[in-house]
Formats: structure tokens, C-alpha cells, sequence
């Protein structure tokens, strides 16, 4: 499991370069978490600067941060994109990477280590609000996946993975996709058959709680044959 978790994590990091052509739309955010939304408004609120920056300081504080980006020197991303995002906090490029930048670091401290997972989350979910386009949006929501990669939350990264998959679909993204959803998707755990019974039956034993309240119908995914 342990190498599986890290060749998902390498692909889901190279997604974060993807570049994929399309056409500049309006459309409604397929992936909304009203949780991530005040996570990232309170993150957005911290990190505003107690005074403005001048222009030369912004752009020399960019080039240092892309030079850290290009070398993986994550601490180092992860605290210059963030004094990018509090000066200039509609740029959806700047969360993106403050996220990937806080994601990829690895502490000891639990406390620590559990504010940049979580910081890492708000991030990337802003840096989707903000996207413009399909392009951002899914590259967004590839950066949300990786985030939950980290933190061993796969389901949630198999929704983000399936939103950013419907946004634009991609070779890589879908690859990542394929590899998370046997191990973590909604599966039949295990079957059982009763056929010598006066009314013969099959149990299935399935990997998450089944809505039981309401109108729910499931008539339409069970065919005998």
C-alpha cells in the first residue's frame, strides 16, 4: 500500500504541470464544500498584509518564489506563495502553490504538521473558486487531490480527482483516478448465497452505509441473470 500511496502521489504532483488547451467558459463550480469555503476565508483574512508591498518588493518575491517552486524547496513555496497570496489574493496561481507548498512538507510536530494539511486544503479549494477557467479549475482541483492524497483522505481526493475528470478530461488525472477509486471507491466488500433457501437471496456487503430513510430506490442497480 505504501508504494501504491507513493506512485499516486508522484502522479497526481505531475498533474499539477498539466497544461491542456481549451476554450475560456463560465460555469458553475462542480466541487462546492461550504467547510473548505470558511476554511479558506479565514486563511484569506490571516494572511493579509498589516501594510502594502511595494511593486519592486512583489516582483522580486515572486522570482525568489518561483525559483523555490522549480527546485521543490516546499517550506520555502509554501512561505513566499503565501505572502503572495495575502498581497495579491485574487491570483489563483499563488494559492495553488501556497497549497502544493504546504502539502508537500513533512514534520514531525503533529500540531505543525496538521496546520499545513489543513492550510493546504483552504488553499486549493480557494485557489478553484478563483480559477477563470476549465483549465485552472481542473489543475485546481488536481492540487485539492493531491492535499488529500497526503493526508490519507482518498475519497475525497477520488471526488476531486472526479470533478476536475468532468471539467476537462485528462489522460493523467483519469490514470489517477483509475488507480484510487479500487482501493478507496464505493465497492462490494463481500457476497454471500443463500440458494438452497425456500426463497434463495444474495447478501452483498458494501464498503459504505446505504441510505435507508427517504425515497431511495436502488431497484434500478441490482439485474438478475
Amino acid at each position: 500500500m505504501i508504494g501504491f500511496a507513493r506512485t499516486t502521489l508522484l502522479g497526481l504532483a505531475l498533474l499539477l504541470g498539466t497544461a491542456i488547451a481549451v476554450p475560456a467558459g463560465a460555469a458553475d463550480k462542480l466541487f462546492v464544500r461550504d467547510e473548505l469555503a470558511n476554511d479558506a476565508a479565514r486563511l484569506e483574512a490571516k494572511m493579509k498584509p498589516a501594510t502594502p508591498t511595494a511593486p519592486a518588493d512583489v516582483a522580486r518575491l515572486k522570482a525568489s518564489a518561483e525559483t523555490a517552486y522549480q527546485k521543490s524547496e516546499w517550506s520555502a513555496v509554501n512561505t513566499l506563495y503565501g505572502r503572495l497570496a495575502g498581497i495579491e489574493p485574487k491570483e489563483p496561481t499563488h494559492w495553488s502553490r501556497f497549497a502544493v507548498g504546504a502539502a508537500m512538507q513533512d514534520v514531525a510536530d503533529y500540531s505543525a504538521r496538521w496546520q499545513l494539511r489543513n492550510n493546504a486544503h483552504a488553499a486549493a479549494y480557494r485557489a478553484y473558486v478563483l480559477a477563470k477557467t476549465p483549465q485552472a479549475e481542473a489543475q485546481a482541483l488536481n492540487v485539492l487531490a493531491l492535499t488529500y492524497v497526503r493526508t490519507d483522505d482518498q475519497r475525497i481526493a477520488l471526488s476531486a480527482l472526479r470533478a476536475s475528470l468532468k471539467t476537462i478530461e485528462n489522460p493523467e488525472a483519469r490514470t489517477q483516478y483509475d488507480k484510487l477509486r479500487p482501493a478507496y471507491g464505493f465497492r462490494v466488500l463481500e457476497n454471500k448465497v443463500d440458494s438452497d433457501a425456500a426463497s434463495p437471496r444474495a447478501c452483498f456487503t458494501v464498503s459504505e452505509d446505504l441510505v435507508t430513510s427517504g425515497k431511495v430506490d436502488y431497484a434500478p442497480y441490482v439485474a438478475v441473470s
